[in-house]
């Protein structure tokens, strides 16, 4: 089992340390959680081509949208 050894940084976040590895942030105010590891050197890399954007009526065909599906209040 690990011990986690937690301190507060300079921004009032606690940082967790694991064998004096930093391997996580908490901000207390709860927005925020960060875990914190290294990528080995011969990890698989990669990019991904962003999509064109979607046309919204060829969408609205596919699911085949039907105006039963919306309720004004």
């Amino acid at each position: 089992s690990k011990t986690i050894t937690w301190s507060v940084n300079n921004n009032g976040n606690f940082e967790g340390h694991v064998n004096g590895t930093h391997c996580f942030t908490w901000q207390p105010d709860g927005s925020q959680f960060t875990i914190i590891y290294s990528v080995p050197d011969d990890a698989l890399r990669f990019t991904i081509k962003k999509p064109e954007p979607l046309d919204f009526d060829v969408v609205i065909k596919e699911i085949g949208f039907n105006q039963s599906w919306v309720t004004i209040k």
